[in-house]
């Protein structure tokens, strides 16, 4: 386990160890409260959480990462995000750790015993064998997710709103904001986002946390990153279920998909990572829900002052908070992969 108390609250040696066992403990807990871990961490959920995640999936010692270069990478990292209501560092941290609960579940399903394998014809079996045998050729340990790939769902979960400036991509198109013109309207948030993650680890003194990467390791690592991250755009929402639901039905086992259906497999579950505050315990849900309907009304306040038409969602004479929470269950919550191995994640069972 990480030494976070010593870094994250020297003053309090008592709140340093209800910090670390707060971590230690629940880290991969859907229960998992990031409030308290706001208040514990002395306002750096996202430092503690990540420098936790990593350390317990045996990434900081032994592996590719420097300890030192990570902890300034996220201590940089957490100071970029802006203070607003929803998409600030607390988020971060909480759809990092979410992540990380997600990818637990995936791992272990991941790692199961194949079994006799899929019913069908015997081309199709062949073809799976086939495809299973090159998989484990190129991940020592059979097909669950490797090193690489668990830093790399950890990072973009952690950087995924980066800057976020607490208004939407609709917003920035429609006010000609640069950013806008930059990205040429197409997930202009998100691309700001990776974007800004890989300036600050490449150009600033002490955060190039991919330094130790050969080249082979970090193509494929910001190949992973950058889809991840730019999934988290909710307009790609539909788009990205239809293609998992497919790549499910042409494979229902996906220990079986090859780099590409894989690439896939991790992108949704940072983006249902991203939007599963409803499915949290009561309290945390009602608590992200206040948040982001109070950001969403400050951005119908700014497309006023810009001579805008307020959104719906913006518009503090249409918007309740839990009509808006209702709308947003039943257009994205209810229209979720079939099958995913990650549905278990909200269970009791531990």
């Amino acid at each position: 386990m990480a030494e976070l108390a010593p870094r994250v609250n020297s003053k309090n040696a008592l709140v340093g160890t209800r910090l670390e066992q707060h971590i230690k403990h629940n880290v991969y807990d859907w229960e998992f409260d990031v409030f308290q871990l706001q208040r514990l961490s002395g306002g750096r959920p996202l430092f503690a959480v990540a420098m936790a995640l990593l350390d317990r999936e045996g990434l900081l010692d032994g592996w590719l990462l420097d300890r030192p270069v990570v902890e300034r990478f996220f201590t940089e990292a957490e100071a970029a995000y802006n203070g607003n209501p929803y998409h600030n560092a607390t988020h971060a941290a909480d759809v990092t750790q979410t992540s990380a609960s997600i990818m637990r579940r995936v791992q272990q399903h991941l790692t199961r015993s194949s079994g006799g394998g899929q019913d069908g014809d015997d081309s199709g079996r062949g073809q799976q064998q086939q495809q299973q045998q090159q998989q484990q050729q190129r991940r020592p340990g059979g097909t669950g997710l490797s090193q690489l790939e668990r830093f790399a769902v950890i990072f973009a979960a952690a950087v995924h709103d980066l800057g976020h400036p607490g208004v939407n991509n609709d917003f920035l198109i429609r006010t000609r904001h640069k950013q806008a013109l930059v990205y040429n309207d197409r997930s202009v948030n998100e691309n700001m986002h990776c974007s800004r993650a890989f300036e600050l680890a490449l150009e600033t003194e002490g955060c190039d946390i991919f330094r130790r990467f050969s080249a082979e390791e970090y193509a494929q690592a910001r190949s992973l990153i950058v889809g991840m991250v730019l999934s988290t755009d909710m307009a790609v929402h539909f788009d990205l279920m239809a293609r998992y639901n497919t790549a499910l039905e042409a494979c229902p086992d996906v220990r079986l998909w090859g780099d590409k259906d894989r690439a896939l497999l991790l992108q949704v579950l940072v983006h249902l990572a991203d939007l599963a505050n409803p499915a949290r315990p009561f309290p945390l849900a009602a608590a992200w829900a206040e948040r982001v309907v109070a950001e969403f009304l400050q951005q119908g306040e700014r497309e006023a002052e810009h001579g805008l038409p307020v959104s719906a969602m913006c518009d503090p004479a249409r918007v309740t908070l839990p009509r808006a929470q209702l709308d947003f269950i039943r257009l994205f919550a209810q229209v979720g992969p079939r099958g995913a191995p990650w549905m278990r994640a909200a269970s009791s069972e531990r």
